[in-house]
């Protein structure tokens, strides 16, 4: 059994296709802007579990995320425990920490524009990505659009019969999600394995 090391959800999008070149950092335009912590409305932290699959190529990652008022926190490691990866965010400066030589195929932004696609607000990513980005939701999902075409889908999975609302997603062990890269044709599934929440998750609806 693996043990739950500390790392990160999008994080690991990036150690994961670094180690396998499954999508080349030329294929991705620039990323919509980053949306402050607080606009999160939850405080967290969660350890994940997340699988890389491209075709037949599949691959696993522990990874852990902290959300908080005042900082967005991804630190990436390998399944051996060495730190790969930290990205700081503190609502206006974006601090990044790379070891062992570590080639990313997507931005550090991508990285964190990924989970906020997943787990921010609604509402929030809708006003905060104005043209030419667009969140559309079918109830299931969120897709990032650019210019009209979707570049990331977003789909969430329960475990349960539960039906989560559709306009905020926090990471949950009893939902699975799904981050699906239409131009690379590659899908993460992240499975939350603990959270930890310090603060009201209903602050934004």
């Amino acid at each position: 059994m693996q043990r739950a090391l500390p790392t990160s959800l999008l994080l690991t999008v990036l150690l994961l296709l670094g180690g396998c070149q499954l999508v080349p950092r030329a294929i991705s335009p620039d990323a919509p802007p980053l949306l402050s912590p607080a606009a999160a409305g939850f405080t967290l932290q969660a350890t994940q579990q997340l699988t890389l699959q491209q075709g037949d190529n599949r691959h696993q990652l522990l990874a852990a995320l902290a959300v908080e008022p005042q900082q967005l926190r991804l630190t990436g490691v390998s399944s051996l425990g060495q730190r790969l990866l930290q990205l700081d965010y503190d609502g206006h400066n974006l601090r990044s920490q790379h070891y062992h030589d570590l080639q990313l195929p997507l931005s550090d932004e991508w990285i964190l524009v990924q989970l906020q696609l997943a787990y921010w607000p609604l509402a929030q990513l809708q006003a905060g990505w104005g043209a030419p980005w667009q969140v559309t939701t079918d109830g299931r999902s969120r897709t990032l659009q650019l210019e009209q075409r979707p570049l990331i889908t977003v789909t969430y999975r329960p475990l349960t019969n539960h039906t989560p609302a559709t306009d905020r997603h926090i990471p949950d062990p009893a939902e699975h999600v799904v981050i699906t890269h239409h131009r690379s044709k590659t899908s993460l599934t992240v499975t939350t394995l603990q959270t930890t929440t310090t603060a009201e998750a209903n602050r934004h609806e």
